[in-house]
């Protein structure tokens, strides 16, 4: 499968970022450049855009091992990783992980033997990590893959919970917030949300930093050059780690919606989208290096629950939910903040996640009208 393309240049291979064609008498640039593969069409070359690639059901990537939704993502450099989430009984969905290499090759390994839905993801140094999950029962236990799909099991988070957020800066892997079984005073329980935040540097090893200011479940995480971010999730204060774990609290988002999406481009950190109850939020916020808040231009439509990545000079936001169903649509902003409306996914779906590998973003599982999927889509960007 052809992801890049190259000319020998003195006995060392060239990576080609512009093609030209003649064209009566005139170069003109070619924008995209197809190749078959299977008796179908892929696209190798786009000069520097963002484009479809294909899905799991025409051939462009292998679908996910099992159909599964409330899943998360991360990648290591090596792999995109899509792990855990809720699946019919007996698939073993929520042990199950799918790695996607630089060619989109895909491999399996498994977290744990109950695993479950509603964990998080994220990196550090050569390790992807997953945390935390419910399946019976509030789950604390981390899994971090290396390069090699190597499996490693670090210390449990301090406190066992779902619904929570992770994110990376520096030298650290941040799990922060989420549902936890709190006691009550009359010794039963029930669920709260938890403020408490786990670090995992790169030899795995935990620390816990100042817990986040406010409470909260359902949050987002992500990060911009030197600070991590959480916002979302019962409070709309955002709060941000820098390096060294230290703990401030920046200007708010307009509203403390749950399910928002998260991701980075460029210098900045972008929330967008989520829900309060019936009411769903158009409304996207962009954080710069500096920690100062903007804007941007707004969803079309209010969605909650999209899953996030970013692929070259684009975050792109995809599926989800909104007050007339589940969605297909996928928007991408690039490092200027400029909106661009992307080729749909291949299904509707809510409830899904999204990686990126080498030139591909991959946007995987989720469900529509109760039923969990296994799609995988790709976009590429050359």
């Amino acid at each position: 499968m052809a992801a890049k393309m190259y000319f020998g240049v003195s006995g060392k291979a060239r990576r080609v970022k512009k093609l030209y064609f003649g064209v009566s008498g005139k170069a003109r640039r070619v924008r995209k450049g197809y190749i078959g593969v299977g008796g179908k069409a892929r696209l190798f070359f786009t000069g520097g855009e963002l484009a479809y690639y294909g899905n799991s059901s025409d051939g462009g990537v292998a679908a996910l091992s099992v159909a599964r939704t409330e899943l998360a993502a991360t990648q290591n450099g090596g792999y995109a990783f899509f792990g855990g989430g809720s699946a019919s009984t007996g698939t073993g969905g929520p042990a199950r992980v799918d790695a996607y290499n630089k060619s989109l090759t895909r491999t399996q390994a498994s977290l744990y033997t109950d695993a479950g839905g509603k964990l998080a993801a994220t990196h550090v140094g050569d390790y992807a990590l997953f945390g935390g999950g419910f399946y019976n029962e509030y789950k604390n236990v981390v899994t971090a893959f290396n390069q090699s799909m190597s499996k490693t099991r670090p210390t449990a988070l301090s406190v066992a919970r779902y619904n929570l957020a992770a994110t990376h800066v520096g030298n650290y892997a941040l799990f922060g917030g989420g549902l936890y079984n709190a006691r009550n005073e009359d010794g039963s329980y029930s669920a709260q949300p938890s403020s408490v935040v786990d670090a995992y540097d790169q030899n795995l090893t935990r620390t816990t930093p100042t817990a986040l200011s406010y409470t909260r479940q359902m949050l987002a995480a992500t990060h911009v050059k030197d600070y991590a971010l959480f916002c979302g999730g019962v409070d709309p204060t955002v709060e941000a780690y820098d390096q060294n774990l230290t703990h401030t609290n920046l200007q708010m988002l307009a509203s403390p919606y749950y399910s928002i999406a998260a991701t980075h481009v460029g210098g900045y950190a972008i929330f967008a989208g989520g829900h309060q109850w019936s009411a769903y939020s158009t409304t996207v916020t962009a954080y710069s290096q500096t920690l100062s808040r903007m804007n941007l231009p707004s969803l079309p439509v209010g969605t909650t629950k999209m899953a996030a990545t970013h692929l070259g000079d684009y975050a792109l936001l995809g599926g989800g939910q909104t007050k007339d169903g589940n969605t297909a649509a996928v928007y991408a902003y690039n490092n200027l903040l400029t909106r661009t409306i992307a080729p749909e996914l291949s299904r509707a779906r809510t409830e899904l996640a999204a990686a990126h590998i080498g030139d591909y973003a991959l946007f995987g599982g989720g469900k529509n009208t109760g039923s969990n999927l296994n799609t995988v889509d790709v976009y590429i960007y050359k």
